[in-house]
């Protein structure tokens, strides 16, 4: 609901989700599966998607060319900002 308000039309929920948990931390696609409880293909075409609309980068690991790492870019590091503030407010309501 936080992502149509601000009208934002090339990222779903479970992206947006994804993208909270990179975070700001730069991340290997098997560590975002395992920390997120992901399918492994949702994953990755939820980040080849996201990279194509400028949420995160990739790059491949310089010690295993098999693998690949996943960061925030500015962009995406805004709706993260977002989403924190969103759950706090969350939580604060939680407590009152």
């Amino acid at each position: 609901a936080e992502i149509d308000r601000h009208e934002i039309r090339d990222l779903n929920a479970a992206q947006a989700m994804i993208l909270f948990n990179i975070g700001d931390r730069e991340l290997p696609m098997g560590e975002l599966i395992e920390r997120g409880y992901y399918l492994g293909s949702n994953v990755s075409y939820n980040i080849k998607k996201m990279v194509e609309n400028g949420y995160v980068t990739q790059t491949r690991s310089p010690y295993d060319r098999r693998s690949f790492h996943v960061r925030s870019s500015e962009r995406g590091r805004e709706i993260c900002d977002r989403l924190q503030k969103l759950f706090e407010w969350h939580a604060n309501q939680l407590f009152e």
